[in-house]
């Protein structure tokens, strides 16, 4: 009890801290000697190969630039995705003025739908498709 209150603590070294710390964070962390002695599946292994290969055999500065290279992608991709998101709703509003019948079109709802992937992108071509 002495040991977890705050008064206490001031009173302690740093070095008596960090070492009372290193001994909770080692007593939460360790694994149990049934886990330990668990057998290697299949499953398991194919698990555990492709997370080793990531931080044991690529270099962390190839990670990063891959890491860099990947995330501009998915921006780009998000970008392509959001620029077919408007045609798609322009020519929805073409086709339906086309048919005379836009009355009940929501296009911001559309636009989300499609942008967030509730809804095809390929919408409006199979809507014009159809005439």
């Amino acid at each position: 009890m002495l040991g977890k209150s705050k008064k206490h603590n001031k009173y302690k070294s740093r070095q008596q801290l960090e070492q009372e710390y290193f001994n909770e964070w080692q007593a939460m962390t360790s694994t149990s000697a049934e886990e330990k002695n668990r057998p290697v599946t299949v499953l398991s292994f194919l698990g555990f190969l492709p997370i080793w290969f990531k931080f044991y055999v690529v270099p962390s500065p190839i990670r990063f630039i891959w890491f860099f290279v990947w995330t501009s992608l998915l921006h780009l991709r998000y970008k392509l995705i959001k620029q077919a998101v408007i045609v798609g709703a322009k020519l929805d509003v073409a086709t339906l003025q086309r048919r005379g019948s836009s009355a009940g079109y929501k296009m911001r709802e559309t636009a989300l739908r499609r942008l967030h992937g509730k809804e095809s992108i390929l919408g409006p071509m199979q809507l014009m498709l159809k005439r």
